[in-house]
């Protein structure tokens, strides 16, 4: 059977639709299993070590802003603290460190974590070959993609930012429990049946891209998001850009 898809993206039937939810669920999976691993084979330590981009590009937006009124930035008023070299504070701990026993218990959880996803990769083989329907040159393009994530490297779109762009970027921790209850009723709505087919793929599409942008184990903007989302359908930016 052939993953039936019109050139602006639609999926045409039921079973093309659970291959693209599929093939979703396997990208998210890759993406933060990716994540693991680097940071286990760095050794990178459990604590705070900077902003993510995400957070890097809200940032350097509001300060765009700020610039454009012409006001002061509180930075400039702020000397940084000389330093000297060879004083040391013994029994003084960065509040960012994180202990001995939080970091077993988090890699315990890691390994649970991985363990559980891996046997249910194992019960269902569609888990871990969701492509049997599809086009050879799907196939190859999507194979390309989920490699690409595993190694660190989504997909990205380098044209100017867009309005959209700007108002996502914009977003912070303060609009992740609405942006997690509006999940919850995209996710009911993917699966409504009541819904014709092409509709609920564009759904499904949303989704897949919200979670990869909610996860916490990666740090995607929305750009980074929904261009996973439109290739994992075989398509690519202009399609990206309407999820």
């Amino acid at each position: 059977m052939e993953f039936s898809v019109e050139e602006e993206g639609d999926i045409q039937d039921e079973a093309a639709l659970l291959t693209f939810s599929e093939i979703l669920f396997h990208a998210q999976n890759t993406a933060a299993e990716g994540e693991r691993q680097r940071s286990k084979d760095t050794g990178r330590p459990k604590h705070y070590t900077g902003n993510s981009t995400r957070t890097l590009r809200r940032h350097a937006l509001k300060r765009k802003r700020i610039a454009g009124t012409n006001q002061t930035f509180i930075s400039s008023w702020i000397t940084k603290k000389p330093e000297f070299e060879g004083v040391q504070v013994e029994g003084t701990e960065s509040p960012y460190e994180v202990s001995s026993d939080v970091m077993a218990r988090e890699e315990e959880s890691s390994e649970s974590a991985s363990d559980s996803s891996g046997d249910s990769m194992g019960e269902n083989p569609s888990r871990s070959s969701p492509f049997e329907m599809l086009f050879s040159e799907q196939e190859e393009q999507i194979q390309k993609m989920l490699e690409d994530i595993q190694n660190g490297q989504p997909p990205c779109d380098d044209s100017p930012e867009t309005f959209t762009d700007s108002v996502l970027n914009a977003l912070d921790y303060k609009d992740f429990p609405a942006l997690h209850r509006a999940r919850e009723k995209i996710a009911a709505s993917s699966k409504d049946k009541k819904l014709d087919v092409v509709f609920r793929s564009r759904i499904t599409a949303m989704l897949g891209a919200l979670n990869l942008y909610l996860d916490p184990e990666l740090s995607y903007g929305w750009r980074e998001a929904s261009l996973v989302a439109s290739k994992s359908l075989g398509q690519g930016i202009n399609h990206a850009r309407n999820i």
